[in-house]
């Protein structure tokens, strides 16, 4: 894996913890915009500071088709941490934030590709254990507490308070996500309950 900023004048294989905040840190002047950590072509994360106005991120899994873009500003302090978490393959990097999908491949929606906007949202059905402690970030062992506190943490970033002011799409996105970490907040409790 490879970081590089816009300017292409700094390069760096399996960055560092501190070479990703050095890096972040550095966005947002006259030279560089964003900053990319790369796996192969084509499946990165990135994020950019357009001149000051504040963080976004994106992500791309292999195709033009599977482009998405953090749906509101986040801190540098998130953008590194989701770094890392993508430097580790740790998948709480994309259960951590909103993220709507962009179209950058002049790709035609479907109907049924409107209605899940982002990441398949499993379906009640579909929703393991194993799949609720990823949506947390959460390992088995973890206890009720954590649970409480990860789910606080992410059910706010999904608020109608929150995403008032953004487009339709996104709305509906936030009314998806907060549909998933309630049910998955559900699997959980009961879980833990019957420890």
């Amino acid at each position: 894996m490879f970081m590089e900023l816009e300017n292409g004048d700094e390069i760096i294989e399996d960055p560092t913890g501190n070479d990703i905040k050095v890096m972040v840190s550095s966005l947002g002047g006259t030279e560089n915009y964003y900053a990319i950590l790369k796996k192969i072509e084509m499946t990165y994360i990135q994020t950019s500071n357009w001149k000051n106005l504040g963080y976004f991120m994106e992500y791309q899994e292999g195709t033009l088709q599977r482009h998405f873009r953090t749906v509101s500003y986040v801190t540098p302090d998130q953008v590194c941490q989701a770094f890392i978490w993508y430097l580790q393959n740790d998948k709480r990097w994309q259960s951590a934030f909103l993220w709507a999908k962009v179209d950058l491949g002049g790709e035609q929606k479907t109907n049924s590709q409107e209605q899940k906007h982002t990441q398949n949202i499993p379906t009640e059905a579909e929703l393991t254990m194993a799949k609720a402690l990823e949506i947390f970030g959460l390992k088995q062992d973890a206890t009720k507490e954590q649970l409480k506190r990860q789910y606080r943490a992410m059910i706010v970033k999904c608020h109608p308070d929150r995403v008032h002011h953004l487009d339709s799409e996104f709305q509906i996105l936030a009314e998806e996500k907060t549909k998933l970490l309630n049910r998955a907040y559900k699997i959980l409790d009961e879980m833990m309950t019957m420890r």
